[in-house]
């Protein structure tokens, strides 16, 4: 056996098939553990400070449309962007999709994303907050944009496990998620919403509209 296929057969999230076995991967993941302890502490913090209005209203709806397409450029551009490049965290998780230590965000990473999608949910809430007087929502900005990255952590979790929901929102997930890995790197880039790839035409009618690719895996 190849590395790989030793990190993958040792490590592999396929191995969780049952709801306590994901929870428990979750939470005692680095990234899980500090993308909700974030999240945490900032929500304890928005309720001591207060004075919820309608900018956070604003916040919390204008983030909710922005998910998909900030999801879908981080995903093509920043992920996909060519060439690629080999030492990517991301090149390893093609190579071995289900290999846990790649499906999960390293700390550094979850530390990045934190800040990075902070940032950007202060900035959505900006306007409405001077609009309206409430500086407190930009609190809320950040604390929805969190949300967002940890939805991103568990719902890519869930994909990549042997866990049989019954619901469908995650059996749609999974199902185009690994088209994405198993048939052709250049569609279905959305991980917990297709919007993205409705837009910008990266959402096939149907899977055999797409050749096989032979990059799926090296991204080459």
């Amino acid at each position: 056996m190849t590395p790989l296929q030793v990190s993958l057969a040792t490590n592999s999230a396929r191995t969780l098939q049952e709801p306590s076995d994901v929870v428990r991967a979750f939470f005692t993941s680095v990234s899980g553990i500090t993308i909700s302890a974030a999240i945490l502490m900032l929500a304890i913090g928005r309720v001591v400070v207060g004075s919820f209005g309608v900018a956070d209203l604003i916040a919390l709806t204008l983030i909710v449309i922005a998910i998909p397409f900030v999801e879908w450029a981080m995903h093509k551009i920043a992920l996909h962007r060519p060439p690629s490049a080999t030492s990517s965290g991301h090149l390893r998780h093609h190579q071995v999709p289900d290999d846990l230590d790649w499906v999960m965000l390293s700390g550094q990473s979850a530390v990045f994303f934190l800040v990075f999608a902070g940032g950007f949910g202060a900035l959505v809430a900006a306007p409405g907050a001077l609009a309206t007087g409430s500086p407190a929502a930009l609190l809320t900005g950040v604390l929805c944009a969190w949300l967002a990255v940890w939805n991103y952590e568990w719902t890519h979790l869930i994909i990549h496990t042997s866990f049989r929901t019954r619901l469908r929102y995650y059996l749609r997930r999974r199902s185009l998620h690994r088209l994405h890995h198993w048939r052709n790197e250049n569609y279905w880039f959305g991980v917990t919403t297709s919007v993205g790839d409705r837009v910008f035409g990266t959402l096939p009618s149907h899977k055999g509209d797409v050749d096989l690719s032979d990059t799926a895996r090296d991204l080459s």
